[in-house]
Parts: structure tokens; sequence; C-alpha cells
């Protein structure tokens, strides 16, 4: 009787205004879960790898002991700038002469 049951299309038909309805109400209810609720029910293999990002500059306490009250950032003179040239790679010498003829800032 069972097997007769599934065989007919009467059986799929009669699901189908239940998965009208469960469909969008899946996706609403999917669309509002939280992060915290999606790391706890989903499993870590399906998650993505977050890799951890460390930002900003590491300041060891030996530069921070250079520092002084009354610090100013000069621009570099014409000698220093030789200076660098003459000691920089070639691939680098074009970066050094941009930033220094451009007006750029030693963080540009």
């Amino acid at each position: 009787m069972a097997k007769l049951l599934f065989n007919t299309g009467s059986f799929r038909a009669s699901l189908a205004p239940y998965a009208i309805c469960l469909i969008p109400l899946l996706v609403v209810v999917a669309g509002c879960a939280t992060d915290a609720a999606v790391e706890r029910y989903v499993p870590q293999i399906i998650t993505p790898y977050r890799m951890p990002i460390q930002q900003g500059n590491f300041v060891t306490q030996d530069l921070v002991d250079k520092l002084a009250v009354g610090q100013t950032r000069e621009p570099f003179t014409r000698e220093e700038i030789e200076a660098m040239l003459l000691k920089a790679p070639t691939d680098w010498q074009t970066a050094i002469l941009l930033g220094a003829f451009a007006g750029l800032r030693l963080g540009d």
C-alpha cells in the first residue's frame, strides 16, 4: 500500500502547498540569523577560514624611548636624498625620486 502511495503523483501534489509556504519562511528565518547563531549551529568545517590580521604598526619599547616632546619631522635634505639614492637598489631609486620631488610624505 505504501509503495503504491509513493509512486502516485497525488503524494507529491499534496506537498506542493506546504512547500510553497515553507520555502519563503525558511529564507526569511535564515536571513535573520546572527553571526553567533551561525557559529553555534553550523559546523566549523563549513564556515570560511578567517585569518587573524594585526592592524597598525608594531612599536617596541626602545622605539618609544627614542620619542621626545617637541620632535618634528623635517623634509630630507638634498644630501640625504643623494645618500639614499647611492645605497638604494635600482628599482627603489624611482620611488625615492618620486617621493622627494613630488612632495610626498613618508607614509605615502
